[in-house]
């Protein structure tokens, strides 16, 4: 008998009063099986993280089914939680269902094996739930063996109303059959055998009885069945990484400050970046001490309002469709719950300050739905301060200068920090720090106060003492000389604009379409740098609000033990790379990395504050990252608009694990092959480039689309089955992007794998590769030894290298140790094991990952190193406190002997 596939199931569909749910068994899901052979096989039914699969079989024969023999592959990259197991069987008749949760997306493959001839009806089920459902099993049984009985009931009861699905499978000896009277719907029955599985779904239900009506007569009766439930949608938890996950972070009453600034590149002293000059930046160096850097963090659009929309909604652009700075992302998705207003709704107080997001009016700002309390502008009056340039501004002359550096206003008076605009926003943070203290102090209320530098964004204006700070002689602009070099093999199209300095009347520019000259780009650096110290001086003013909210030192007021402090840059800034890249708009490094920043009061508890995060992270996660860190539920969006992003909480928790495989961004351009030196395009035109950047990598295909920008500029045109042009930049090897690699076959393989991860299989769109399961943080932390490997395997590196006593980062601890350790085989990392002699006792202090239990830490000990000598006999082990997932340790012996040694081993378990 050859297996056959129903397709005639329709979805079923939850509607609760208040909610907009939606949990169905997918209409491909369900196999009938008929058991003549061996062994039937289902094929590959598409799974999808957070789905449950579920196989039935019912038997009237003596031999059944194992659990064994109810088998469930995962193929494609899927991932599965415990194979789980339920069973109604006393000999005959029998009832049996396997199950297991979906913890990454791919495919699966269903065989049940039976040894005999016997009948079997079988069915599989994939159940899935949207907006944000979680689902748990919970099963139930019923058996009669009375020989009288009519009827058979299934009883299921939950803890508070719940929404959900059941499935169950049937087996009687009953001579003319069963039918059912009850809830559930018979999916597949053998009238003649008597063998049957059926569904349905419920709402708001504490209980759930099946019943079944027996006809004829009958002797034994055996029903399992399985309820998946989960709580109503406004009260699951946001999107979290895995639910196989255990939360590390304390949760607690958290007020959030949240600071944004605009168009600001990690050039901060806490990156560590030199190029052109190592800015001035003690504040947001503070920030990181107490926090966690992020220092491969990448916005999803490198252009103001997309960036913002993108990040405040938890979409991707081609979600939002804000590609143009002009588009409100009200207009294109009205109804969508951004991340203040989603605060709001939640019993915080909320008030915004200065840009948030793009161009500040308060319809731009979107006053009142993402402020409950109001939002305010920061601008001054005034721009410019130098003489001649105050003059040109009282006159009304736009634009009249790319930069300034104010000593007096316009009465004489000194210029303070106010006289410019992020002087007024962090007056006016202080002055609302103060106010919502003491609400919280005195209710517990928290608050959501958001804080929006403009600085260092054109033009670079600031009180001339910042300018003061930095030489601008040591800015070495030896080679440039304002005419863009392009990487080799990439056409000039991909360049930023870069023509925003341009738009000032002092910058001349160049012929290279206005880049400006060698002079103008020294004067314009070290405003930037001017620039960026400045906004640090007024970041440094809120987290000093939070130490003292009230301005008096003498009251202990401080709410910094109860705020979670987030800084982000909106985009990058070239700054005359690439001898003459300006600005943002493009898809290179400089112009999607941001600064990203995350303290939290339990940071140095958990042992990652001052820690710096290597995991590719997007700005896109921010929004269910402060939803999970608070405790919040996900916002009930409509469809289609569920959060794209991940929670990084883990991170935080433990910043050296594995995390993504590959971020994502994008911008618009028109394609074409114009410029001296290009490639050839097959088909000009408008279009997207969508880029990946992973561990090592940065990859990016430029796809022609259809037109217009605010409806299908992201739909890939018809009969265009290929990218017009692909790049490909080795940050290892080419750290600078000189070099576009996807034009050397020797690249091949490498870029079909990142071209893999770059796109689904939907062939409408490109870029949507972050929907697979390939390109997500793994769905639990790693507690074996090959699911650590497998996490760390980015494109381009080899599997050995993380194998045993290798040490590829070169920190002189091997692989076996940096997974117990729980420490990055990949980037150096400090030495972890210490060791001092205090109150008679040899010690050795150091990390472990005590549920890695497939290698094996132990402490030895020696009085006379020789090999047959060493001992944990007399090893005394101390747990002296945490870090992330591993416990500190110390091993300790007595110094009895004239001479005392003291080891750490590493083997693999047996």
């Amino acid at each position: 008998m050859k297996t056959t596939l129903k397709k005639s199931i329709a979805a079923l569909c939850l509607l609760a009063s208040g909610l907009q749910a939606e949990i169905a068994i997918t209409s491909n899901a369900f196999v009938r099986l008929g058991v003549a052979d061996a062994s039937k096989s289902t094929g590959m039914l598409a799974v999808e993280a957070g789905d449950y699969i579920a196989i039935l079989a019912a038997s009237n024969k003596g031999t059944t089914p194992t659990e064994q023999g109810m088998v469930i592959v995962p193929t494609n990259g899927a991932t599965l939680g415990q194979l789980l197991f339920t069973s109604e069987t006393r000999g005959t008749p029998a009832t049996f269902i396997r199950y297991a949760s979906v913890t990454a997306s791919g495919g699966v493959d269903i065989t049940i094996n039976n040894p005999t001839a016997g009948y079997i009806e079988a069915g599989v089920y994939v159940v899935r739930a949207t907006s944000g459902e979680a689902f748990e099993p919970i099963s139930a049984a019923a058996f009669d063996s009375s020989g009288t009985a009519t009827a058979i009931t299934n009883a299921y009861a939950f803890s508070g109303a719940k929404n959900g699905v059941i499935i169950e499978a049937m087996s009687t000896y009953a001579t003319s059959g069963a039918t059912s009277t009850g809830s559930i719907a018979l999916d597949a029955i053998n009238p003649a055998a008597t063998r049957m599985v059926g569904s349905t779904a419920f709402s708001g239900a504490t209980a759930v009885v099946s019943s079944y009506a027996l006809n004829g007569s009958n002797t034994k009766t055996s029903i399992v069945g399985l309820a998946f439930i989960g709580g109503a949608t406004t009260n699951t938890p946001p999107p979290v990484a895995s639910p196989d996950r255990t939360r590390l972070h304390p949760s607690g009453n958290y007020n959030v400050l949240f600071i944004a600034i605009d168009d600001l590149r990690p050039l901060i002293n806490a990156y560590g970046e030199t190029e052109p000059l190592r800015p001035i930046t003690p504040s947001m160096d503070r920030l990181a001490e107490a926090g966690i850097l992020f220092a491969n963090a990448h916005c999803q659009q490198s252009v103001c309002n997309a960036s913002r929309a993108s990040l405040l909604t938890g979409l991707r652009s081609d979600t939002t469709r804000c590609w143009k700075l002009e588009t409100f992302f009200r207009t294109m998705i009205p109804d969508v719950i951004t991340l203040p207003q989603h605060f709001g709704n939640n019993g915080y107080r909320v008030h915004g300050i200065g840009k948030l997001y793009h161009s500040t009016t308060p319809t731009r700002q979107d006053v009142p739905l993402s402020w409950n309390e109001g939002w305010v502008d920061s601008d001054t009056d005034h721009t410019w301060y130098e003489t001649a340039k105050a003059a040109l501004e009282d006159q009304g002359t736009p634009n009249v200068s790319a930069t300034d550096a104010g000593v007096v206003d316009r009465n004489g008076n000194p210029i303070t920090d106010e006289a410019y605009g992020d002087g007024v926003a962090a007056a006016l943070g202080v002055a609302k720090i103060a106010e919502y203290a003491t609400s919280y102090q005195a209710a517990g209320t928290p608050f959501f106060l958001a804080v929006g530098f403009k600085k260092p964004h054109l033009p670079f204006n600031c009180p001339k003492a910042y300018w003061d700070l930095y030489d601008p002689t040591q800015i070495d602009l030896s080679t440039y000389t304002g005419i863009r070099k392009m990487p080799l093999g990439t056409n000039k199209f991909t360049a930023p604009f870069g023509t925003e300095p341009a738009a000032f009347l002092d910058i001349e520019g160049t012929s290279d379409n206005g880049m400006p000259t060698a002079t103008e780009a020294r004067h314009l650096i070290h405003g930037y740098l001017a620039c960026v110290s400045y906004t640090d001086r007024q970041i440094g003013k809120l987290l000093d609000a939070l130490e003292d909210p009230d301005g008096n030192p003498d009251t202990d007021d401080s709410i910094a033990d109860n705020t979670i402090v987030v800084l982000w840059g909106d985009h990058g800034f070239h700054l005359g790379d690439h001898n003459g890249f300006w600005a943002k708009h493009a898809n290179f490094e400089a112009s999607t990395r941001v600064p990203l920043m995350v303290s939290t009061p339990a940071l140095k508890t958990l042992g990652s504050a001052g820690r710096r995060c290597t995991a590719l992270v997007e700005l896109v996660d921010l929004y269910p990252t402060l939803l999970d860190l608070c405790s919040l539920p996900a916002p009930t969006q409509p469809a289609g608009l569920e959060l794209q992003g991940t929670t990084f909480l883990p991170l935080l928790e433990d910043p050296a694990q594995p995390w993504k495989k590959a971020v994502f961004s994008q911008y618009h351009r028109t394609i074409n092959a114009n410029a001296p030196g290009d490639l050839p395009v097959e088909h000009p035109g408008n279009g997207m480039g969508y880029s990946i950047r992973t561990e090592r990598y940065r990859y990016t295909e430029w796809w022609i689309t259809e037109s217009t920008d605010e409806t299908d500029r992201h739909i890939i045109k018809a009969g265009i089955t290929a990218p017009e042009l692909r790049e490909l930049y080795d940050y290892v090897i080419d750290p600078a992007e000189t070099t576009n690699l996807a034009t050397n076959v020797a690249y091949a393989p490498l870029i079909a794998e990142l071209s893999a991860l770059m796109n689904d299989s939907n062939g409408t769109s490109a870029g949507d590769g972050w929907k697979l399961a390939a390109t997500r943080a793994p769905s639990a932390y790693a507690t074996h030894l090959s699911d650590w490997k497998a996490g760390y395997l980015a494109p381009g590196r080899s599997p050995t290298e993380l194998d045993g006593g290798n040490d590829p980062d070169g920190d002189r601890i091997p692989n076996e140790l940096e997974y117990k350790f729980g420490t990055h085989p990949l980037e150096p990392d400090a030495a972890q094991v210490s060791s001092q002699q205090a109150d008679q006792r040899l010690r050795l202090r150091y990390p472990d990952v005590e549920a890695r239990t497939d290698v094996l830490l132990s402490s030895e000990t020696t009085t006379n190193l020789a090999a047959a000598a060493w001992t944990t006999a007399g090893v005394a082990l101390t747990n002296i406190g945490s870090r992330g997932n591993a416990t500190l340790t110390e091993a300790s012996v007595p110094t009895d002997a004239p001479q005392r040694f003291l080891r750490l081993n590493a083997t693999l378990a047996p």
